[in-house]
């Protein structure tokens, strides 16, 4: 995903991978394991902020679940590790999408993995604040329009993505 959100309130639980049942108690089951949660914490990783010594931190923890291993954490704590890039909400994540169809429309964004002069990558660098300031703005509008009302955002993550073909 190109930008994520995350409500205050949502809640994350960052554990070992684990199985339920009958397992053969065998080193390569354990060997098995370690792939799969390896695999998933270089997607994380890769995928986000977070380094992976801080995921794996979060991920092993002994104290805070009681008889478990792992850690719970809220959609603020999310965006200060960096698993997260903002707080926000359904609105938010539809006003980034549709600055970003915006974008591609222009002709912005199509080939950004491919660019490679310092006159493409600043003129990128200006396209994305100015992505930035259109969704602060159109934030900033509805929560105007939306004060007083009492309504509180759920607990909902909200991921934007589009490839280069704008799917």
């Amino acid at each position: 995903a190109k930008k994520s959100f995350i409500v205050p309130s949502a809640a994350m639980t960052i554990h070992p991978v684990r199985l339920n049942g009958m397992v053969i108690g065998v080193p390569q089951t354990f060997k098995y394991f370690e792939r799969i949660q390896d695999r998933i914490v270089k997607f994380v990783t890769a995928n986000s902020k977070i380094s992976e010594k801080k995921f794996l931190e979060l991920m092993l923890n002994t104290g805070e679940l009681a008889s478990d291993v792992g850690t719970v954490i809220d959609g603020k704590q999310a965006v200060e590790y960096g698993l997260i890039d903002e707080l926000g909400g359904l609105s938010d994540a539809l006003s980034a999408l549709h600055a970003m169809i915006d974008d591609y429309k222009s002709g912005k964004n199509r080939n950004e993995s491919r660019m490679a002069s310092d006159s493409e990558r600043t003129e990128i660098k200006e396209s994305k604040e100015k992505n930035a300031d259109k969704v602060k703005a159109a934030r900033t509008k509805k929560s105007s329009s939306k004060s007083g009302s009492g309504k509180k955002r759920t607990g909902a993550v909200a991921l934007v993505s589009t490839d280069e073909d704008g799917d």
